[in-house]
């Protein structure tokens, strides 16, 4: 686990020069995730695919929009609501004002990184409590339709893959990541303004808590997949 710890700090470190609201929803999303016994990996990967740690962002029936500042970002989803849209995520975590209507005290509460972060992973936990393992938990996170629940666990499984190859702490700062792969392949991505490419090895294929054997604490496992 120390080498990833010491990956997060270094993210964090890359992401302050960014700006503190992508800062403040990594250290959100890690801390609420030991609270709640979810993978902090895992919790990172689910936060960058929802709003790309950024602590204002906000989806609008189906459109996205990332305001710089909470008020722009509350003004933003007041505005929407006025049209008739209740159909609006929010925050470090996309929480759906529609279907969790009494998960914030109000719109400042929801885009505060730590609420926002503390909410998402009680809810990640719970559905995976419920259902019985994280691959189900994360895929009904998002939705419950399977088809869209089949694209938004690639685009989890790639966040994992780039977060455990250890990719240096910029690699989320622009928001870039790899097409999703299968298992088994490697990916060569091509870096603007840097190496010519940068070869990804993914390493992982599902998610689980036991690391008992794993004493970097990042390889996880799929059951029932090598």
């Amino acid at each position: 686990m120390r080498k990833f710890a010491t990956f997060i700090s270094a993210l964090l470190v890359a992401l302050a020069l960014a700006g503190p609201a992508a800062a403040g929803c990594v250290a959100s999303l890690v801390q609420a995730a030991a609270r709640h016994g979810v993978p902090a990996d895992l919790m990172l990967a689910l936060g960058h695919a929802e709003s790309g740690w950024k602590a204002f962002a906000v989806n609008s029936a189906g459109a996205s929009h990332f305001p710089e500042t909470e008020a722009e970002a509350v003004a933003l989803v007041r505005s929407e609501q006025a049209r008739g849209i209740d159909s609006i995520d929010v925050g470090c975590g996309q929480i759906n004002l529609r279907w969790h209507a009494d998960a914030f005290a109000d719109l400042t509460e929801a885009f505060d990184p730590e609420r926002n972060a503390e909410y998402a992973a009680r809810f990640l936990a719970e559905l995976k409590a419920a259902h019985g393992d994280w691959t189900t938990a994360v895929a009904r996170y998002h939705s419950s339709d399977p088809e869209a629940q089949r694209v938004y666990l690639d685009r989890i499984h790639q966040r994992l893959a780039v977060l455990q190859d250890g990719a240096p702490p910029d690699y989320f700062r622009s928001g870039r990541v790899v097409s999703a792969p299968t298992p088994a392949q490697e990916v060569v991505e091509e870096v603007p303004d840097g190496p010519a490419t940068r070869t990804i090895r993914p390493r992982i294929v599902g998610v689980t808590t036991d690391l008992s054997d794993d004493s970097d604490g990042r390889v996880i496992r799929f059951p029932g997949r090598r």
